[in-house]
């Protein structure tokens, strides 16, 4: 096991936005899962019924609220972002056809939700083989996928207790 204080955690983090660009994710990040106002916000959002008919969203409210309830000790949370539209898609040619339309162009290619979780599955082998060991936990559209590992210190410091 690696000592915590020996551990180079802006390496780590570089290193992990450097393998998620391999992935094909055009953007990564690591964030606190300390949620204040933007807690509020998706409340409010939710309460406006602006989820539509993606009720999930609703019902696992309490996993947004308490990130702790998902993966107990968890003190960081990385996010990726995937541009998910096929090469072959001409998405101007066809809005500018007034006999054509798109209903939803996330449904393009393929199921989005399975490749982005197995590239997120592969981000999170690559942590614990090339860096640290931990518990990754690759969640796409709510669904929990369970994964193997430990890690000893956090990716970053926690902003209310410094010694973690």
């Amino acid at each position: 096991m690696t000592a915590r204080s020996s551990l180079d955690l802006p390496a780590i983090a570089t290193s992990l936005k450097t393998w998620a660009r391999e992935l094909g994710f055009q953007q990564a990040g690591i964030a606190d899962l300390v949620l204040d106002e933007h807690l509020a916000h998706l409340e409010r959002w939710l309460a406006e019924g602006m989820h539509g008919d993606m009720t999930w969203f609703a019902e696992q409210l309490p996993l947004r609220r308490d990130p702790q309830q998902l993966s107990p000790g968890a003190l960081r949370a990385v996010l990726v972002r995937m541009d998910y539209l096929p090469p072959e898609a001409r998405v101007a040619a066809t809005l500018a056809d007034g006999s054509r339309a798109y209903i939803s162009r996330y449904a393009l290619g393929r199921d989005y939700h399975r490749t982005v979780r197995n590239r997120v599955a592969k981000l999170a082998v690559q942590l614990k083989e090339r860096s640290v060991e931990k518990t990754y936990l690759a969640l796409v559209w709510g669904s929990v996928a369970a994964a193997v590992g430990r890690i000893e210190a956090p990716i970053g410091r926690d902003r209310r207790d410094r010694s973690r």
